[in-house]
């Protein structure tokens, strides 16, 4: 019998029990290459289970000494000759659980008697070996559990001081290795029993622009159990996240003033909202500040009559709307009263033209309308009444050609129409009658239903069906140039999704898969077997998040880095249920993940991931240290290497290894100085010991060694600082 294997340095060790005992192997998958790690017997702990994993050139794990009756730590350097030793006897009797590692560091769930079930670490000795904070204070217990890595932090799920049908209620927690860093994530404690709720109050009300990141804060509508349905504002903290104005105060239904449709223009934010005056959807607008949310006009919109899409076109607001005399028409607006108007009455009298779905393409709108003639068809507008008029009658007769999946790519219109001979197939236009045509007849005989479009290194990518189901396709926007990127038919597809270098998309069978274009790069990434399907796919700093129901955990947050085992979930939210993550949105200024979830307890809430990493390197641009040069001496500019190209960070000289001549240099802001004139007679070399320090506290240290190219006292003498 054997216990599950890890992989350290190439070679595979795992526990086995050959009838004398339980030891430590490792193999290089040979026979003669599968030998003991060493001869100590080993009792497995925890239900059976030894914990075994790799931190750094180590293995740690744990064992139970039946003769003390107390669980162990022990660590390997995994060599069959090499040393294995105990890293310390952990107090108590509890059982040890939940090994993750994270900065070369493990972290676990203990019980040791005294501080109940909570969070411990080890860094593989006996000092670096404790318990991280008592989250429960006495002999309570958290207990921790489902301990996830992200970035430099470990999240758990930890019992809260909130109880919830008779117990205490989980909570997300986050840590750092230090007590002060191992912090409760929920941002809005008063609002526990509220409910911070983007949900729609009908799926008319769905809106795809929310939540929205601007002026760095997340825009989103919320329900605090208070207010009712009003525009909330979040800076990604407890204290910065607050309503921007309650619109029509009241706390619940008709006293909600259900804003939607956000939309920027002319640096100010609009979406349509109801103050209760009128009864009608009113046009609002806001600089982000709650004096400065004003109603910009009551535009008479009977209910549900501003529920589609705005768009800003060069300063002005296209948008749809019904009011009752006009029927279902094209609107506009430049943020004023007297500039807001119906732009033009397309199907004449109460009529709709049914103005549907908007897509911008350089300086012109394109839309599908019905003018009650021929049915609908595209349009297009400037914005101006002159400027609105029919592109192409592409159906004759009143059925129209019911054009769809509106897509700009490098300035031109790509869409799906039926032409009433050839099925619906991909078209493209550029507004013109002769510039707009049918691009290719992908499903001969039938309909190939062209739609998520996607630009993915300068090609259109989208889905279309055959016989056997949907495909992924390519056009560069030739008849030639479009084709199909691989025969495998996937039933049906969505989400296609640039992330990183890849081009991800989701199939009818809870399966994920990546492309780089090409049939052989187009391989499925994780299969979540019985599941529902993957939504939400989002790229955050080139890494995939997204939601999943995979039968169990429920709907929760997933992530993966595009391979099998880089595909795990992120924290299970709800452990009662679905948490059903959803509204994910990355704000890479932050580096920051805003997502909308059901932790079982207060509803729907606004919940951040913080995705900062530490700098991994500090390169110095040489600078010239002339001998007997006036002090202080210029040696050059630091930088810093970090995954999270946007991050800020400061310099400093710091004790530790390579430190020797620290006190005779300074920093100051990204310049690293000598402060006394350099003699190379007496000492041709310096060591000095930098750190790099980013916005959020993370940081990487390098020890640095100057080196003399010129010792001749006939040229001046330099050195050039450089990598040790």
């Amino acid at each position: 019998m054997l216990f599950r294997s890890i992989t350290h340095n190439g070679l595979l060790y795992f526990f086995a029990n050959n009838g004398s005992g339980w030891r430590l192997y490792q193999s290089n998958g040979t026979t003669a290459g599968t030998v003991t790690v060493s001869t100590q017997f080993f009792s497995p702990t925890d239900g059976g289970s030894f914990n075994l994993i790799s931190v750094g050139t180590q293995l740690l794990f744990t064992s139970w000494n039946s003769s003390t009756g107390r669980a162990e730590l022990w660590r390997s350097d995994g060599a069959s000759a090499g040393t294995t030793a105990r890293v310390a006897e952990l107090a108590g009797t509890g059982a040890v659980h939940d090994f993750r590692i994270v900065n070369g560091n493990a972290y676990f769930g203990y019980n040791d008697g005294i501080n109940g079930d909570e969070l411990w670490m080890s860094n593989g000795t006996a000092a670096g070996t404790g318990l991280v904070k008592d989250i429960q204070t006495g002999a309570d217990s958290s207990t921790p559990r489902k301990l996830t890595p992200l970035g430099s932090s470990i999240y758990f799920i930890s019992d809260s001081d909130r109880y919830d049908w008779g117990g205490r209620a989980p909570e997300l927690w986050k840590s750092d290795g230090t007590a002060a860093g191992t912090v409760s994530v929920n941002l809005n404690p008063t609002t526990w029993d509220a409910n911070i709720n983007t949900s729609p109050l009908n799926s008319i009300y769905d809106d795809p622009n929310a939540p929205m990141l601007w002026q760095n804060k997340l825009y989103y509508y919320a329900d605090n159990g208070v207010n009712g349905r009003e525009l909330w504002s979040s800076n990604g903290t407890a204290t910065g996240t607050q309503m921007l104005k309650d619109i029509r105060p009241g706390s619940v239904g008709s006293t909600s003033s259900v804003p939607l449709n956000l939309t920027l223009s002319n640096n100010r934010l609009f979406f349509f909202a109801q103050d209760g005056t009128s009864g009608n959807d009113q046009l609002w607008s806001t600089d982000g500040t709650s004096v400065g949310t004003t109603l910009v006009k009551d535009l008479g919109f009977t209910w549900g009559g501003a529920t589609l899409k705005m768009l800003d076109l060069n300063g002005r607001l296209v948008f749809q709307g019904y009011d009752g005399t006009n029927g279902w028409e094209l609107w506009s607006s430049d943020g004023t009263a007297a500039g807001t108007r119906l732009l033009k009455d397309i199907n004449p009298g109460s009529a709709w033209g049914a103005i549907w779905p908007l897509t911008k393409v350089n300086n012109t709108v394109f839309f599908s309308a019905d003018d009650g003639v021929r049915g609908r068809e595209l349009w297009k507008t400037d914005g101006t009444p002159g400027g609105t008029s029919l592109v192409r009658n592409i159906a004759a007769g009143v059925a129209g050609s019911d054009p769809d999946n509106l897509f700009d790519f490098n300035g031109t219109l790509y869409f799906s129409a039926n032409d009433g001979v050839f099925g619906r197939e991909l078209w493209k236009s550029d507004g013109t009658v002769a510039g707009t045509r049918r691009l290719k007849d992908i499903n001969a005989g039938g309909s190939s239903d062209p739609a998520n479009f996607t630009t993915y290194q300068n090609t259109l990518y989208f889905t279309a069906y055959n016989n056997f189901g949907a495909e992924i396709w390519r056009t560069d926007g030739t008849t030639k140039g479009t084709f199909r990127i691989t025969d495998q038919p996937f039933g049906t597809l969505s989400d296609l999704k640039v992330v990183g270098n890849s081009l991800y998309f989701v199939n009818d069978a809870a399966q994920i898969w990546k492309t780089d274009g090409t049939n052989a790069g187009t391989t499925m990434v994780v299969n979540h077997l019985g599941g529902a399907n993957p939504t939400g796919l989002t790229d955050v700093n080139g890494v995939l998040f997204y939601s999943v129901n995979d039968r169990v955990y429920g709907r929760e947050l997933w992530t993966s880095d595009g391979t099998p085992a880089g595909t795990r979930i992120v924290n299970d939210l709800n452990p009662f249920g679905s948490s059903n993550p959803r509204n994910l949105r990355y704000d890479a200024v932050k580096n920051t993940l805003y997502l909308l979830a059901d932790n079982g307890r207060s509803g729907q809430e606004l919940f951040t991931i913080n995705r900062n990493e530490a700098p991994t390197d500090i390169s110095l641009a040489p600078g010239k240290t002339f001998e007997n040069a006036p002090a202080p001496t210029n040696v050059g500019v630091l930088g810093t290497s970090d995954r999270n190209g946007f991050d800020t960070f400061t310099y400093a000289l710091v004790a530790g290894l390579g430190d020797i001549d620290n006190s005779s240099f300074n920093v100051s802001g990204n310049q690293l100085w000598l402060n006394a004139s350099a003699d190379f007679e007496t000492k041709p070399t310096y060591n000095v010991r930098i750190r790099s320090t980013d916005q959020g506290g993370l940081f990487t240290d390098k020890d640095r060694k100057s080196t003399r190219l010129n010792s001749s006292h006939t040229v001046i003498s330099y050195a050039v600082f450089c990598l040790k």
